[in-house]
């Protein structure tokens, strides 16, 4: 699933792109992907809209589309193609003004999900979500008031969307690894140091992450040979090879369902 990162650095992309343009033509292949309205009143109320802005919250993406608010979650296997040709899996198309290429949004599982709105924030998924992890409203005092308290695992706490918008279990194990915490520590365990180095370390790996493109050569195709910070990910996904800090081998453990990658020696 792309987290805060990746659904970033695809904004960006797609503002750079689209920003000012008029969509021309919108074909649905898949209406189940559709939110909230039917095909024809989707199609209806997007054709002809300029885009006036496109921004992330939390891992979803919003258009704003004048009096309207397209909001797409690409869910766990998503993909958006810019492309002149239709893609394999393709839910829907969008053709702007003078672009000869069109966005298709693609997924092989049917999860995603795209809506429209006059309020995007009283949308049932974004209200309940919690400040974004790079906004201003998510300060120290607000996460240090929500775990020192907490039974929770800290690692599923920090992955908690109503917590914090945007991390999931990338990001996660990343960030722990940087604070030297263990993902299975009771939150509340916690020193007000060790929450503190937390904090500092979520803001500084989503933001590494964004500066070298993220990890989303996965979910956004648009023919740009793009970097990857998979290349540089400390301990997810790299079971049984050593730490890059001491050398001891990365351990997988599952919480909450999910394969969880740390140091046994380095985080505590």
């Amino acid at each position: 699933m792309p987290e805060l990162p990746e659904v970033e650095v695809i904004t960006r992309e797609l503002r750079s792109m689209f920003k000012g343009k008029r969509i021309k033509e919108v074909l649905v292949y898949a209406e189940r992907v559709i939110r909230g309205v039917s095909k024809d009143e989707f199609v209806k109320e997007l054709t002809g809209k300029r885009v006036i802005e496109v921004i992330r919250k939390g891992k979803a993406i919003l258009f704003n589309v004048e009096d309207l608010w397209l909001i797409i979650h690409l869910k766990i296997n998503g993909q958006i193609y810019i492309s002149e040709s239709k893609p394999p899996w393709s839910m829907i198309k969008f053709r702007f003004e003078g672009e000869k290429r069109c966005l298709y949004l693609c997924d092989f599982r049917g999860l995603v999900e795209i809506r429209l709105s006059k309020d995007p924030y009283k949308e049932t998924f974004l209200a309940k979500m919690g400040p974004d992890a790079l906004s201003e409203e998510f300060t120290f005092e607000y996460f240090y008031s929500k775990i020192k308290d907490s039974r929770s695992k800290i690692k599923s706490l920090i992955m908690d969307q109503g917590f914090i918008a945007g991390i999931g279990n990338i990001y996660a194990a990343e960030s722990l690894f940087r604070a030297k915490i263990r993902p299975d520590r009771i939150a509340k365990s916690l020193s007000e140091e060790e929450a503190k180095k937390l904090y500092v370390a979520i803001k500084d790996v989503l933001q590494d992450s964004i500066c070298y493109g993220a990890a989303v050569k996965k979910y956004f195709v648009d023919g740009k040979d793009r970097g990857d910070f998979s290349d540089k990910f400390l301990v997810y996904n790299r079971e049984g090879q050593p730490c890059r800090i001491c050398g001891e081998k990365i351990v997988k453990i599952t919480l909450s369902g999910r394969g969880t990658y740390f140091c046994p020696v380095c985080q505590v």
